[in-house]
């Protein structure tokens, strides 16, 4: 958790932590000044995110 107290303190807008064993990612969002969960995504989700408009990222796509 360093890293993510770290980022948030520097401002990082995003922060994402990748679970490979589970095959998810959980999605935090800088709101002022601290990182908020955006969301878990696994499975069949879809991560649809402002800061990468127009990029969709398909969860079955990543964990192959």
């Amino acid at each position: 958790m360093i890293k993510f107290h770290h980022d948030q303190k520097a401002g990082i807008n995003e922060y994402w932590i990748v679970d490979p064993v589970y095959e998810s990612i959980d999605v935090f969002i800088l709101k002022d000044g601290v990182y908020q969960k955006e969301g878990t995504y696994a499975n069949d989700d879809e991560i649809f995110l402002p800061s990468f408009e127009g990029f969709d990222i398909h969860m079955k796509d990543l964990f192959v």
